[in-house]
């Protein structure tokens, strides 16, 4: 049996220019009632601030009550503002600073993207995990943990120099594993055998698995 030759590097490298993942075609809508955080969808009027004593009564003004939604909080950190997303039901700490508002779909909406007449317990668990994902790429792409890949193969010139020829090529990934970003899907199964090594965008190489 043939050995594949290791002949390829995939080089990972941050996205410099990535697209902001609220312009997709999202299922939920993250509303920021924080005058801190510039992030969101959309943001609470200021006439909110004296109306109302938490964000939930500001969702509730601003959505109604026929909605699913999971609190959103926000922590700075030195690559940018790192959000999560609560659980169902949970209630935030009063006055909690690092809660900044929740991202929530409305009832009708849930209807109509799963082709159902009522929402119940495990259509309610599918949303909430989809607006809890949509909350961590949005997170990752504040930070700035979004990349792309090169595969390269080094070639020898008639000069006897080393460069490197471009094999392929793709952008716009959330995470850098590309096991699981879904940069495995753009690399044949033939060029992946052909890897013999992964270099990070911070300097350091993995072997391939």
């Amino acid at each position: 049996m043939a050995t594949t030759e290791k002949d390829l590097i995939l080089r990972i490298e941050y996205d410099d220019a990535p697209r902001n993942p609220r312009e997709w075609d999202n299922l939920g809508t993250i509303f920021n009632c924080s005058r801190h955080y510039d992030v969101g969808d959309e943001q609470a009027p200021r006439s909110y601030d004296d109306a109302f004593g938490t964000p939930a009564e500001m969702l509730a003004a601003h959505a109604g009550k026929n909605i699913l939604a999971l609190p959103v909080y926000a922590h700075d950190h030195g690559s940018g503002v790192n959000l999560t997303a609560g659980e169902p039901g949970q209630a935030p700490r009063a006055n909690d600073p690092h809660h900044i508002g929740y991202v929530y779909v409305t009832l009708a909406r849930v209807r109509e993207e799963y082709h159902v007449r009522r929402v119940g317990r495990a259509v309610r668990r599918k949303a909430f995990a989809v607006l809890a994902g949509e909350i961590r790429t949005y997170s990752q792409y504040l930070q700035g943990d979004v990349y792309g890949f090169e595969l390269v193969r080094p070639v020898q010139c008639s000069l006897g120099h080393t460069h490197e020829e471009e094999i392929n090529a793709c952008w716009d990934f959330y995470g850098s594993n590309p096991l699981e970003n879904g940069m495995r899907a753009y690399i044949t199964d033939d060029d992946w055998a052909r890897i013999k090594e992964i270099r990070m965008p911070w300097g350091t190489t993995e072997a391939v698995a």
